[in-house]
Protein backbone atom coordinates (compact mmCIF):
# COMPACT_ATOMS: atom_id res chain seq x y z
CA UNK A 1 0.00 0.00 0.00
CA UNK A 2 2.77 2.33 0.51
CA UNK A 3 4.21 1.44 -2.58
CA UNK A 4 0.85 2.92 -4.36
CA UNK A 5 0.87 6.04 -2.15
CA UNK A 6 4.41 6.33 -3.41
CA UNK A 7 3.47 6.38 -6.60
CA UNK A 8 1.05 8.24 -6.08
CA UNK A 9 3.23 11.25 -4.69
CA UNK A 10 5.41 11.23 -7.06
CA UNK A 11 2.81 11.22 -10.31
CA UNK A 12 1.27 14.18 -8.72
CA UNK A 13 4.43 16.00 -8.08
CA UNK A 14 5.81 15.44 -11.53
CA UNK A 15 2.33 16.77 -12.94
CA UNK A 16 2.89 19.82 -10.58
CA UNK A 17 6.20 20.10 -12.19
CA UNK A 18 4.72 20.02 -15.73
CA UNK A 19 2.14 22.38 -15.09
CA UNK A 20 5.12 24.89 -13.38
CA UNK A 21 7.27 24.27 -16.36
CA UNK A 22 4.08 25.33 -18.78
CA UNK A 23 3.51 28.43 -17.34
CA UNK A 24 6.83 29.39 -17.05
CA UNK A 25 7.37 28.93 -20.64
CA UNK A 26 4.32 30.96 -21.12
CA UNK A 27 5.16 33.67 -19.00
CA UNK A 28 8.63 33.80 -21.24
CA UNK A 29 7.46 33.68 -24.77
CA UNK A 30 5.53 36.69 -23.69
CA UNK A 31 8.33 38.37 -22.64
CA UNK A 32 10.10 37.79 -25.45
CA UNK A 33 7.51 39.15 -27.49
CA UNK A 34 6.77 42.04 -25.43
CA UNK A 35 10.60 43.11 -25.60
CA UNK A 36 10.69 42.70 -28.87
CA UNK A 37 7.73 45.02 -29.28
CA UNK A 38 9.52 47.31 -27.51
CA UNK A 39 12.28 47.34 -29.40
CA UNK A 40 10.81 47.74 -32.85
CA UNK A 41 9.02 50.87 -31.00
CA UNK A 42 12.37 52.13 -29.95
CA UNK A 43 13.64 51.84 -33.21
CA UNK A 44 10.47 53.86 -34.45
CA UNK A 45 11.17 56.37 -32.13
CA UNK A 46 15.09 56.84 -33.47
CA UNK A 47 14.49 57.13 -37.09
CA UNK A 48 11.61 59.42 -36.37
CA UNK A 49 13.60 61.42 -34.44
CA UNK A 50 16.45 61.33 -37.70
CA UNK A 51 14.04 62.54 -39.98
CA UNK A 52 12.89 65.51 -37.66
CA UNK A 53 15.73 66.48 -35.67
CA UNK A 54 18.43 66.06 -37.84
CA UNK A 55 19.65 67.89 -41.83
CA UNK A 56 21.44 65.09 -44.39
CA UNK A 57 21.07 66.61 -47.72
CA UNK A 58 22.18 63.15 -49.33
CA UNK A 59 19.76 61.62 -47.53
CA UNK A 60 16.76 62.59 -46.15
CA UNK A 61 15.54 59.86 -44.49
CA UNK A 62 18.24 60.37 -41.84
CA UNK A 63 17.25 63.87 -41.82
CA UNK A 64 14.69 66.08 -43.46
CA UNK A 65 14.58 69.19 -40.87
CA UNK A 66 15.68 72.59 -42.29
CA UNK A 67 18.98 74.19 -41.28
CA UNK A 68 18.83 77.87 -40.70
CA UNK A 69 21.73 79.96 -41.91
CA UNK A 70 20.36 82.74 -40.18
CA UNK A 71 20.88 80.78 -36.40
CA UNK A 72 23.45 78.48 -38.60
CA UNK A 73 21.69 75.59 -36.89
CA UNK A 74 18.95 72.90 -37.71
CA UNK A 75 15.20 74.11 -36.77
CA UNK A 76 13.92 70.77 -35.41
CA UNK A 77 10.39 70.06 -35.99
CA UNK A 78 10.21 72.17 -38.90
CA UNK A 79 10.56 69.99 -41.74
CA UNK A 80 11.64 70.51 -45.65
CA UNK A 81 8.57 69.64 -48.19
CA UNK A 82 11.42 69.09 -50.63
CA UNK A 83 12.94 66.81 -48.92
CA UNK A 84 10.53 64.31 -47.61
CA UNK A 85 9.40 64.24 -51.29
CA UNK A 86 12.97 63.09 -51.91
CA UNK A 87 13.03 60.05 -48.79
CA UNK A 88 14.32 56.97 -50.95
CA UNK A 89 13.34 53.56 -49.05
CA UNK A 90 14.48 50.90 -51.22
CA UNK A 91 18.35 51.83 -50.31
CA UNK A 92 17.88 50.35 -46.94
CA UNK A 93 20.21 47.81 -45.18
CA UNK A 94 17.28 45.38 -44.63
CA UNK A 95 18.44 43.66 -41.61
CA UNK A 96 17.12 43.81 -38.02
CA UNK A 97 14.02 46.87 -38.71
CA UNK A 98 13.38 48.87 -41.67
CA UNK A 99 11.64 51.93 -42.26
CA UNK A 100 8.53 50.61 -44.52
CA UNK A 101 6.54 53.81 -44.72
CA UNK A 102 6.96 57.49 -44.23
CA UNK A 103 3.62 59.61 -44.52
CA UNK A 104 3.37 63.16 -44.00
CA UNK A 105 0.39 65.73 -44.57
CA UNK A 106 -0.42 69.40 -43.03
CA UNK A 107 -3.28 69.05 -41.33
CA UNK A 108 -5.52 71.21 -44.29
CA UNK A 109 -6.17 67.67 -45.72
CA UNK A 110 -2.85 67.34 -48.13
CA UNK A 111 -0.77 63.89 -47.25
CA UNK A 112 2.04 62.50 -48.74
CA UNK A 113 3.01 58.65 -48.73
CA UNK A 114 6.59 56.66 -49.42
CA UNK A 115 5.95 52.87 -48.69
CA UNK A 116 8.08 50.19 -49.35
CA UNK A 117 6.43 46.90 -50.24
CA UNK A 118 8.53 44.56 -48.27
CA UNK A 119 7.03 41.54 -46.56
CA UNK A 120 7.66 42.11 -42.43
CA UNK A 121 6.45 40.71 -39.44
CA UNK A 122 6.37 43.14 -36.76
CA UNK A 123 5.88 47.08 -37.40
CA UNK A 124 5.32 50.01 -35.36
CA UNK A 125 4.22 53.54 -36.13
CA UNK A 126 5.46 56.54 -34.57
CA UNK A 127 3.69 59.66 -35.72
CA UNK A 128 4.86 62.77 -34.73
CA UNK A 129 3.54 66.92 -34.79
CA UNK A 130 5.78 68.66 -36.99
CA UNK A 131 5.92 72.10 -39.01
CA UNK A 132 6.61 71.34 -42.56
CA UNK A 133 8.02 74.01 -45.04
CA UNK A 134 6.97 74.73 -48.89
CA UNK A 135 5.19 77.33 -50.34
CA UNK A 136 3.81 78.05 -46.89
CA UNK A 137 5.04 76.80 -43.38
CA UNK A 138 1.97 74.55 -42.21
CA UNK A 139 1.60 72.37 -39.44
CA UNK A 140 1.11 68.73 -39.89
CA UNK A 141 1.97 65.38 -39.10
CA UNK A 142 4.66 62.47 -39.70
CA UNK A 143 4.46 59.48 -39.58
CA UNK A 144 7.05 56.67 -39.81
CA UNK A 145 6.35 53.11 -39.55
CA UNK A 146 9.17 50.39 -38.74
CA UNK A 147 9.12 46.81 -39.46
CA UNK A 148 11.16 43.62 -38.72
CA UNK A 149 11.70 42.06 -42.07
CA UNK A 150 9.59 38.62 -42.57
CA UNK A 151 12.40 36.05 -43.13
CA UNK A 152 14.61 37.63 -40.64
CA UNK A 153 15.42 35.30 -37.25
CA UNK A 154 17.04 36.16 -34.28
Amino acid sequence: MHALEALLAITFYLLALLLAYQHVSQELQYLDAQSKQFSLHAHALLASDLLIKHAQPNNPLQGSAVYSEEKKRVLENVLEEKKLNEIFLEDQNLQEYFVQRVQWGSFNGTTQLIALEEPSTLCASIQRLVWIKGSVLEKGMVEVRVCTPADFTT
